[in-house]
């Protein structure tokens, strides 16, 4: 057998130099103390890094150099579900051994030259029948996000019984820890943290925290302004119900109570109370989606309609930096399956133009469908999903850079499940095709945005993540605009009036939102398509814009918002007034069948914001959503969809022609 010397000192091979060449500072770093220790004759090694900073490929690269100086014959990789096995495939498969390329499966089948076999640990069951009928000469066991792994569940037990079978084995989590439940091949096990192996401290420390042997966390990536991997992350609430236990409903504001109260005299004994905070459960979330769509309950349909804001103004920061248009996509975690489906549906009513894939784990083709998306998200293909809707599948280690906004729909309170959600819309977004680099050339061009219900478990959670954003790279602030994000000369942590908690001037963002953009939703459509629209440069991005000022229930910014409508009215020659009165002429033009359906649904909803407040028997409704179903039911009716049992979006280009036709009629008194 070859043997490969590698100094104590941390000196290395020529092949693991060669394998280390394209690593990040902090990956070569992990990959030489792994190997060292493995030389010394350790088994295990513990690495925790943040979401996106590279743990796969640190990894790999340890466990293919093994294999290069015959130490082991077989990497075996336990994973949670398809999607991370996809991502696990790939990353071997960039590699080689020895100059040649790396056979990597995750079939069930074991051909004789397999270098790689990739597995999610429920199907763990196959290898190790394989195994039993074809013993291998060294096994380098890779546990990817070895928090689920607890010593009580099946996929503890396949950890057991394959480490029991390894040389050595990498334990990989983001989130090292659980509330309950223990991985136990580490129970009684030192980490490297001590005088020597046998001294070392043990692995477990208080409340089921792990002490890794090699640790990165999300603050130190930000403050590698070049080789990170990261991007800050900012955090909106919004008021929410909740059923407790018992049945009965709770209201958590996104406002908390002015300090000092009875329960809590300070901040911190509200932080205390929050950490602690698991009643009601989360299980028992009140988005009342079993016998309504999202359009009725008003937090989800806050959450949805922000998180699409977001998506418009992240859209434009990476536009801004890079020249990539609508490369951002948004992921909305959902509570179930039959709530995933109908958040889709809002969405697509919403957002007639958007792509919106539902990703769930009761698709037979969902691993194969999330690797398409994947792949349309980093070539940014015009046919990429603009929405992701799913459950878990991408909860976790699903590698979509793209992602950069998150609607939290989940019922989940655990911190281990919102910082891996969280973690989705973090990754540095790399630039598609043949362009090098990253869409972000400096560390703030890019934001990743979070919209959650308000509660004080997932409020307790991103302040502390925000907290490490300020220490890496200070408050993050925005001009009027809301178009270049800029750092404060230097970061601070503050408490900013009473009843408020915040990490800095934009932060934990215990956001208060506003509802005026309600009424200036259909004013702002209605610009949007008068004929000189173009020439005053009022387009979706403008839009989503001004109502994201709206939105940040922030009187200076409404009072912006108000002035930039008013402007862009004079130079349309109009105003506010007549915009409501005012019929689009229509312009014959030859369009394509996808335009002239995202056309059609423009119009629908410029003839429903018209009719909702030129008709009387509309106008006098105060609640606006409550209105415009009004409008759309009858027009419905009129156009005859409802007894067709049709929806507007799922209807043909000629119903959707009629239903036009129909309305215009009715909002100039026609009907």
């Amino acid at each position: 057998m070859t043997m490969v010397w590698r100094a104590a000192d941390g000196a290395i091979s020529l092949n693991l130099h060669r394998l280390m060449m394209n690593l990040r500072k902090w990956q070569q770093e992990a990959v030489t103390a792994c190997l060292t220790q493995f030389d010394k004759g350790r088994k295990l090694f513990v690495i925790e890094g943040c979401t996106g900073s590279g743990k796969s490929l640190c990894s790999a690269t340890a466990s293919i150099q093994l294999v290069e100086e015959e130490k082991a014959e077989l990497v075996v990789v336990l994973t949670p579900n398809c999607g991370t096995r996809l991502g696990w495939k790939k990353t071997f498969e960039g590699l080689n051994i020895n100059g040649r390329r790396i056979n990597v499966t995750d079939d069930t089948n074991f051909p004789g030259d397999t270098d790689v076999w990739v597995s999610t640990y429920a199907g763990y069951s196959k290898i190790e029948e394989a195994l039993s009928s074809r013993p291998v000469s060294g096994i380098i066991a890779i546990i990817d996000e070895f928090h689920h792994a607890e010593q009580s569940a099946e996929w503890g037990k396949a950890v057991d019984r394959l480490v029991s079978l390894a040389d050595h084995a990498i334990f990989l989590s983001g989130t090292p820890w659980k509330r309950e439940g223990k991985i136990a091949v580490l129970c009684g096990e030192s980490n490297v943290h001590g005088e020597n192996y046998f001294h070392g401290e043990n692995y477990y420390q208080e409340e089921g925290k792990i002490k890794a042997d090699f640790v990165y966390d999300y603050k130190q990536d930000l403050r590698h302004p070049t080789t990170r991997g990261t991007v800050p992350v900012k955090f909106r609430f919004w008021d929410s119900k909740w059923e407790g236990p018992n049945g009965e409903i709770c209201v958590f504001s996104k406002d908390l109570p002015a300090f000092p109260t009875k329960q809590w005299e300070t901040i911190e004994d509200w932080e205390e109370w929050a950490k602690k905070c698991d009643s009601p459960m989360g299980r028992h979330l009140y988005f009342n989606l079993e016998n309504g769509c999202p359009s009725d309950n008003k937090a989800v349909k806050n959450i949805i309609n922000e998180s699409l804001i977001l998506l418009a103004r992240s859209r434009r920061e990476v536009g801004i930096s890079c020249g990539s248009k609508n490369a951002s996509v948004l992921l909305c975690v959902a509570k179930t399956v039959k709530d995933a489906r109908r958040i889709a549906e809002y969405i697509q009513d919403e957002r007639p133009s958007y792509r919106v894939s539902v990703v769930v784990s009761d698709d037979s083709n969902g691993a194969k469908k999330l690797e398409k998306i994947a792949r349309q998200c980093k070539e940014n293909a015009v046919d990429k999903p603009d929405v992701i809707v799913s459950v878990g599948m991408i909860s976790e280690g699903v590698d979509i850079p793209q992602i950069k906004v998150v609607a939290y729909l989940s019922a989940i309170l655990t911190v281990l499940h919102f910082v891996q959600v969280t973690g989705r819309a973090v990754r540095r977004m790399p630039l598609g095709g043949k362009n090098q680099g990253y869409a972000d050339k400096n560390l703030l061009d890019t934001i990743a945005y979070v919209v959650a219900p308000a509660h004080p478990r997932l409020m307790y959670i991103a302040r502390n993540i925000e907290r490490d954003v300020q220490d890496a790279c200070g408050d993050i602030v925005y001009g009027d605009e809301n178009r270049s994000p800029k750092t404060s000369e230097a970061p601070q942590s503050s408490i900013k009036g009473e009843g408020t908690v915040t990490s800095g001037d934009n932060s934990s963002s215990i956001f208060r939102g506003s509802e005026s953009f309600a009424k200036w939703h259909e004013v702002i459509e209605a610009m949007r398509m008068h004929e000189l629209a173009s020439d005053c440069y009022i387009d979706s991005h403008w839009a989503e814009h001004i109502l994201g000022l709206f939105l940040r229930g922030d009187d200076r910014a409404e009072q912006y918002a108000i002035r930039e409508i008013e402007g862009k009215c004079q130079c349309m020659n109009t105003s506010v007034d007549a915009l409501t009165n005012q019929v689009e002429e229509h312009i014959e033009t030859v369009l394509s069948y996808e335009e002239e359906q995202k056309m059609l649904s423009e119009k629908a909803i410029y003839w429903t914001n018209i009719i909702r407040f030129k008709i009387d028997k509309y106008r006098i409704i105060e609640d606006n959503d409550v209105a415009f179903r009004k409008v759309r039911g009858d027009i419905n009716r009129l156009s005859g969809l409802k007894a067709l049992g049709v929806s507007f979006s799922k209807a043909s280009v000629e119903q959707r022609r009629h239903w036009v036709s129909k309305a215009r009629e009715v909002a100039e008194g026609l009907a």
